[in-house]
């Protein structure tokens, strides 16, 4: 019993060591890849050099237009979706 016992508190002992190791390398990765950090550019060719189809900002428009559903980078370049059908540089 008395070894098992030793046996546990090693386990929490460590998990004490290791739990902070993780929050902190969870809290840094979160902090080095922002979800807010969207793509603008410069015109509709350099866009869809990486987006081929274009941009969508709803899944409908994305279904309706073939372009990606990306609202984050739509919104970062609304101002490519000249019919403002809620898909920018669409082919």
């Amino acid at each position: 019993m008395v070894l098992y016992l030793r046996a546990i508190w090693r386990n929490v002992a460590e998990m004490k060591r290791i739990v902070p190791i993780t929050v902190a390398l969870v809290l840094t990765c979160s902090i080095a890849t922002p979800a807010s950090a969207a793509s603008s550019f410069k015109n509709c060719t350099a866009l869809r050099k990486a987006y081929p189809g274009g941009v969508a900002k709803t899944k409908a428009a994305a279904k309706k237009s073939g372009a990606k559903y990306a609202p984050a980078i739509y919104a970062a370049n609304a101002k490519m979706d000249r019919d403002k059908d809620g898909a920018a540089c669409e082919s």
